[in-house]
């Protein structure tokens, strides 16, 4: 199991996506933090209602279900660039309008449990992909959005951001 922590990816990582880096955990590798980070995250979602799902705590903010289908699709375009980027693809990728993905998911025409479950399945697709690369895969660089970002930086991305909007969830809707 590769052993790489978060001061690996701090290397090489966007600025704006070290704050979602902030409150994950210095030593713990990266396989280690997805997999606990599922198991945690899903029974976090399951303790809200399909009721509650649909809450916003403002007129123009996102349901529940947005921010989970946010969570989800991003997890997807970060996992996806760094497939490509492990693959050493030197294509620079283009980023993406989440509030566009947001306003065009019908996240609040879906069941929670579905949202829940889709999830699921797309962490344990990450956690596949993810604990299958090499030292030298994680150190790959690629360019996303017109910034240079590593494999790794993009792996604790995935659980840096879900963590960031579990506690938005947290403070402003439950």
């Amino acid at each position: 199991m590769i052993n790489l922590s978060k001061k690996h990816a701090l290397a090489h990582i966007p600025k704006y996506y070290k704050r979602y880096l902030a409150s994950v955990d210095e030593q713990t590798s990266i396989i280690s933090l997805l997999q606990t980070q599922y198991k945690e995250a899903i029974a976090f979602y399951k303790n809200i209602s399909e009721e509650k799902s649909t809450y916003k705590y403002a007129e123009d903010k996102w349901t529940i279900k947005d921010v989970l289908q946010h969570v989800i699709d991003t997890e997807r375009i970060m996992a996806y660039r760094a497939l490509r980027f492990a693959r050493y693809d030197t294509q620079s990728i283009l980023g993406f309008d989440e509030n566009r993905y947001a306003s065009n998911a019908n996240a609040n025409m879906r069941t929670w449990e579905s949202l829940i479950k889709e999830f699921d399945l797309v962490r344990q697709t990450s956690i596949m992909m993810f604990e299958h690369f090499d030292e030298n895969m994680y150190e790959q660089i690629g360019t996303a959005n017109q910034k240079e970002i590593s494999v790794i930086a993009l792996a604790f991305v995935v659980v840096g951001h879900e963590l960031h909007h579990r506690e938005v969830l947290k403070e402003r809707y439950l």
